[in-house]
């Protein structure tokens, strides 16, 4: 199908979940993470098919994430192939996208604000990474986020306050599409401005990265209105699937 923003959006989360390690099935159409964010995705998003299903293949069956992007895929027929064969919605979630000649990166910041830096060693990986689990209350995998400095197409971003990090984004390019992930501040520092903050500091950082034109992300429903004020718009919805126990 031709590129449009859409597939542009799904096409940069594909290629964010490769570099962070995923390995092929042996039909080579859909890749596993490695480890977190133990996604399950389509190689090729312009390729899928949901006959081509085959759950035997699935690993970490405690902790994979299936997305279903609502606009392809004959997704209402593959969700139904998918409950047939134990798996339930674990979470939604709303794809949008901006044009970056539009973004407003005025906010409210803290009264103390953040020093906003790049990690660079492994131990500042290592920060990073407990700051971003610490925000979002699950596991992720130091070793995917060291993998991540060498991506020249990823830009990692720390919010550091008297020496502690407490809030984290990752950038993720894919021609002119910036893909904006993981922007979370722990949970002793949240509704206090950091997360404004952290939000103008990644739109900053977008204009200027070469070639860049669109901003995409994937939000719950809830940060919806805070992005809004950014001038995101509504793409479509995500269904995330996951194995029911013992099903």
């Amino acid at each position: 199908m031709p590129q449009t923003l859409e597939s542009a959006n799904i096409n940069n989360l594909i290629r964010l979940w490769q570099s962070m390690g995923a390995s092929a099935w042996p039909d080579k159409r859909w890749r596993q993470s490695d480890s977190w964010p133990f996604r399950l995705f389509p190689v090729d998003v312009d390729q899928y098919d949901p006959e081509g299903w085959h759950p035997e293949h699935v690993r970490h069956a405690d902790r994979v994430i299936l997305p279903v992007f609502e606009p392809w895929y004959r997704s209402e027929v593959f969700q139904q192939r998918l409950q047939q064969t134990g798996w339930q919605v674990a979470f939604r979630q709303i794809a949008m996208v901006a044009p970056l000649k539009h973004a407003d990166p005025s906010f409210r910041l803290a009264d103390k604000p953040m020093e906003i830096l790049e990690p660079s060693t492994t131990d500042d990986c290592r920060a990073w990474t407990a700051a971003c689990s610490k925000a979002f209350g699950y596991w992720i995998d130091a070793v995917v986020i060291e993998r991540l400095l060498g991506d020249p197409a990823a830009t990692l971003l720390m919010g550091r306050l008297d020496d502690e990090v407490i809030a984290t984004a990752l950038i993720y390019q894919t021609g002119g599409i910036l893909g904006v992930h993981q922007v979370g501040v722990i949970p002793a520092f949240q509704a206090q401005g950091y997360g404004q903050q952290m939000m103008k500091a990644v739109m900053q950082r977008c204009l200027i990265l070469p070639e860049a034109r669109y901003v995409t992300l994937q939000a719950a429903e809830a940060a919806v209105p805070l992005y809004e004020k950014l001038k995101f718009e509504k793409q479509f919805l995500i269904h995330c699937y996951q194995p029911i126990p013992d099903a």
